[in-house]
Parts: structure tokens; sequence; C-alpha cells
């Protein structure tokens, strides 16, 4: 063999251009996805806000086992308040 290029049929180099397309299509898209801070910020705020709710959750429960008196609504309510409070007079201590 003298290492010339091998012929090819338009038929085969138009596959190969449309498999190029197609690879040229993803890896763009893949970038502009990196590049979008602000839709990858949202995902990770979404992704937060799903696994403190979750947590959130499975303390509520852990909580009505181990206190039962703590199940009443006004209770809770007034729990949460003061966690709103103390978490607004540390931020502002900050």
């Amino acid at each position: 063999m003298t290492g010339a290029p091998q012929q090819r049929s338009p038929d085969e180099l138009r596959a190969d251009l449309g498999e190029l397309r197609a690879e040229l299509g993803e890896t763009v898209d893949e970038l502009a996805a990196r590049a979008d801070v602000p839709a990858r910020a949202r995902r990770k705020k979404d992704e937060t806000v799903e696994r403190v709710q979750e947590q959130a959750g499975r303390a509520r429960e852990a909580v009505a086992e181990k206190a039962p008196a703590l199940s009443n609504p006004a209770v809770l309510a007034g729990a949460a308040a003061a966690l709103v409070a103390l978490a607004v007079w540390w931020r502002r201590r900050s």
C-alpha cells in the first residue's frame, strides 16, 4: 500500500458529514448549558430547596414521634416563628 487516501463515495461522505454535524450539535448544546449560569443557579436552588424540604419533613416526623405535645399546630407555628426571628437576628448581626 502506498498510503494514498481511500476513495469514498459521495453517500459515504454525506453520512460522515451528518454524523459530524450531530456530534457538533451535541457539543454546542453542552457548552451552552455550561455557559448558562442563571439556569445552573436555578437548578442548584431547586435542588437545595427540595433537599431542605425533605430534611424538614424528616425532622418534623422525628419531633412528632419524640414529643407528641409539639404536634399541636399552634406550638409548631410558634416554634417556626421563633426560628425565623432567630435567623433574621443572626443575619442582621453579621
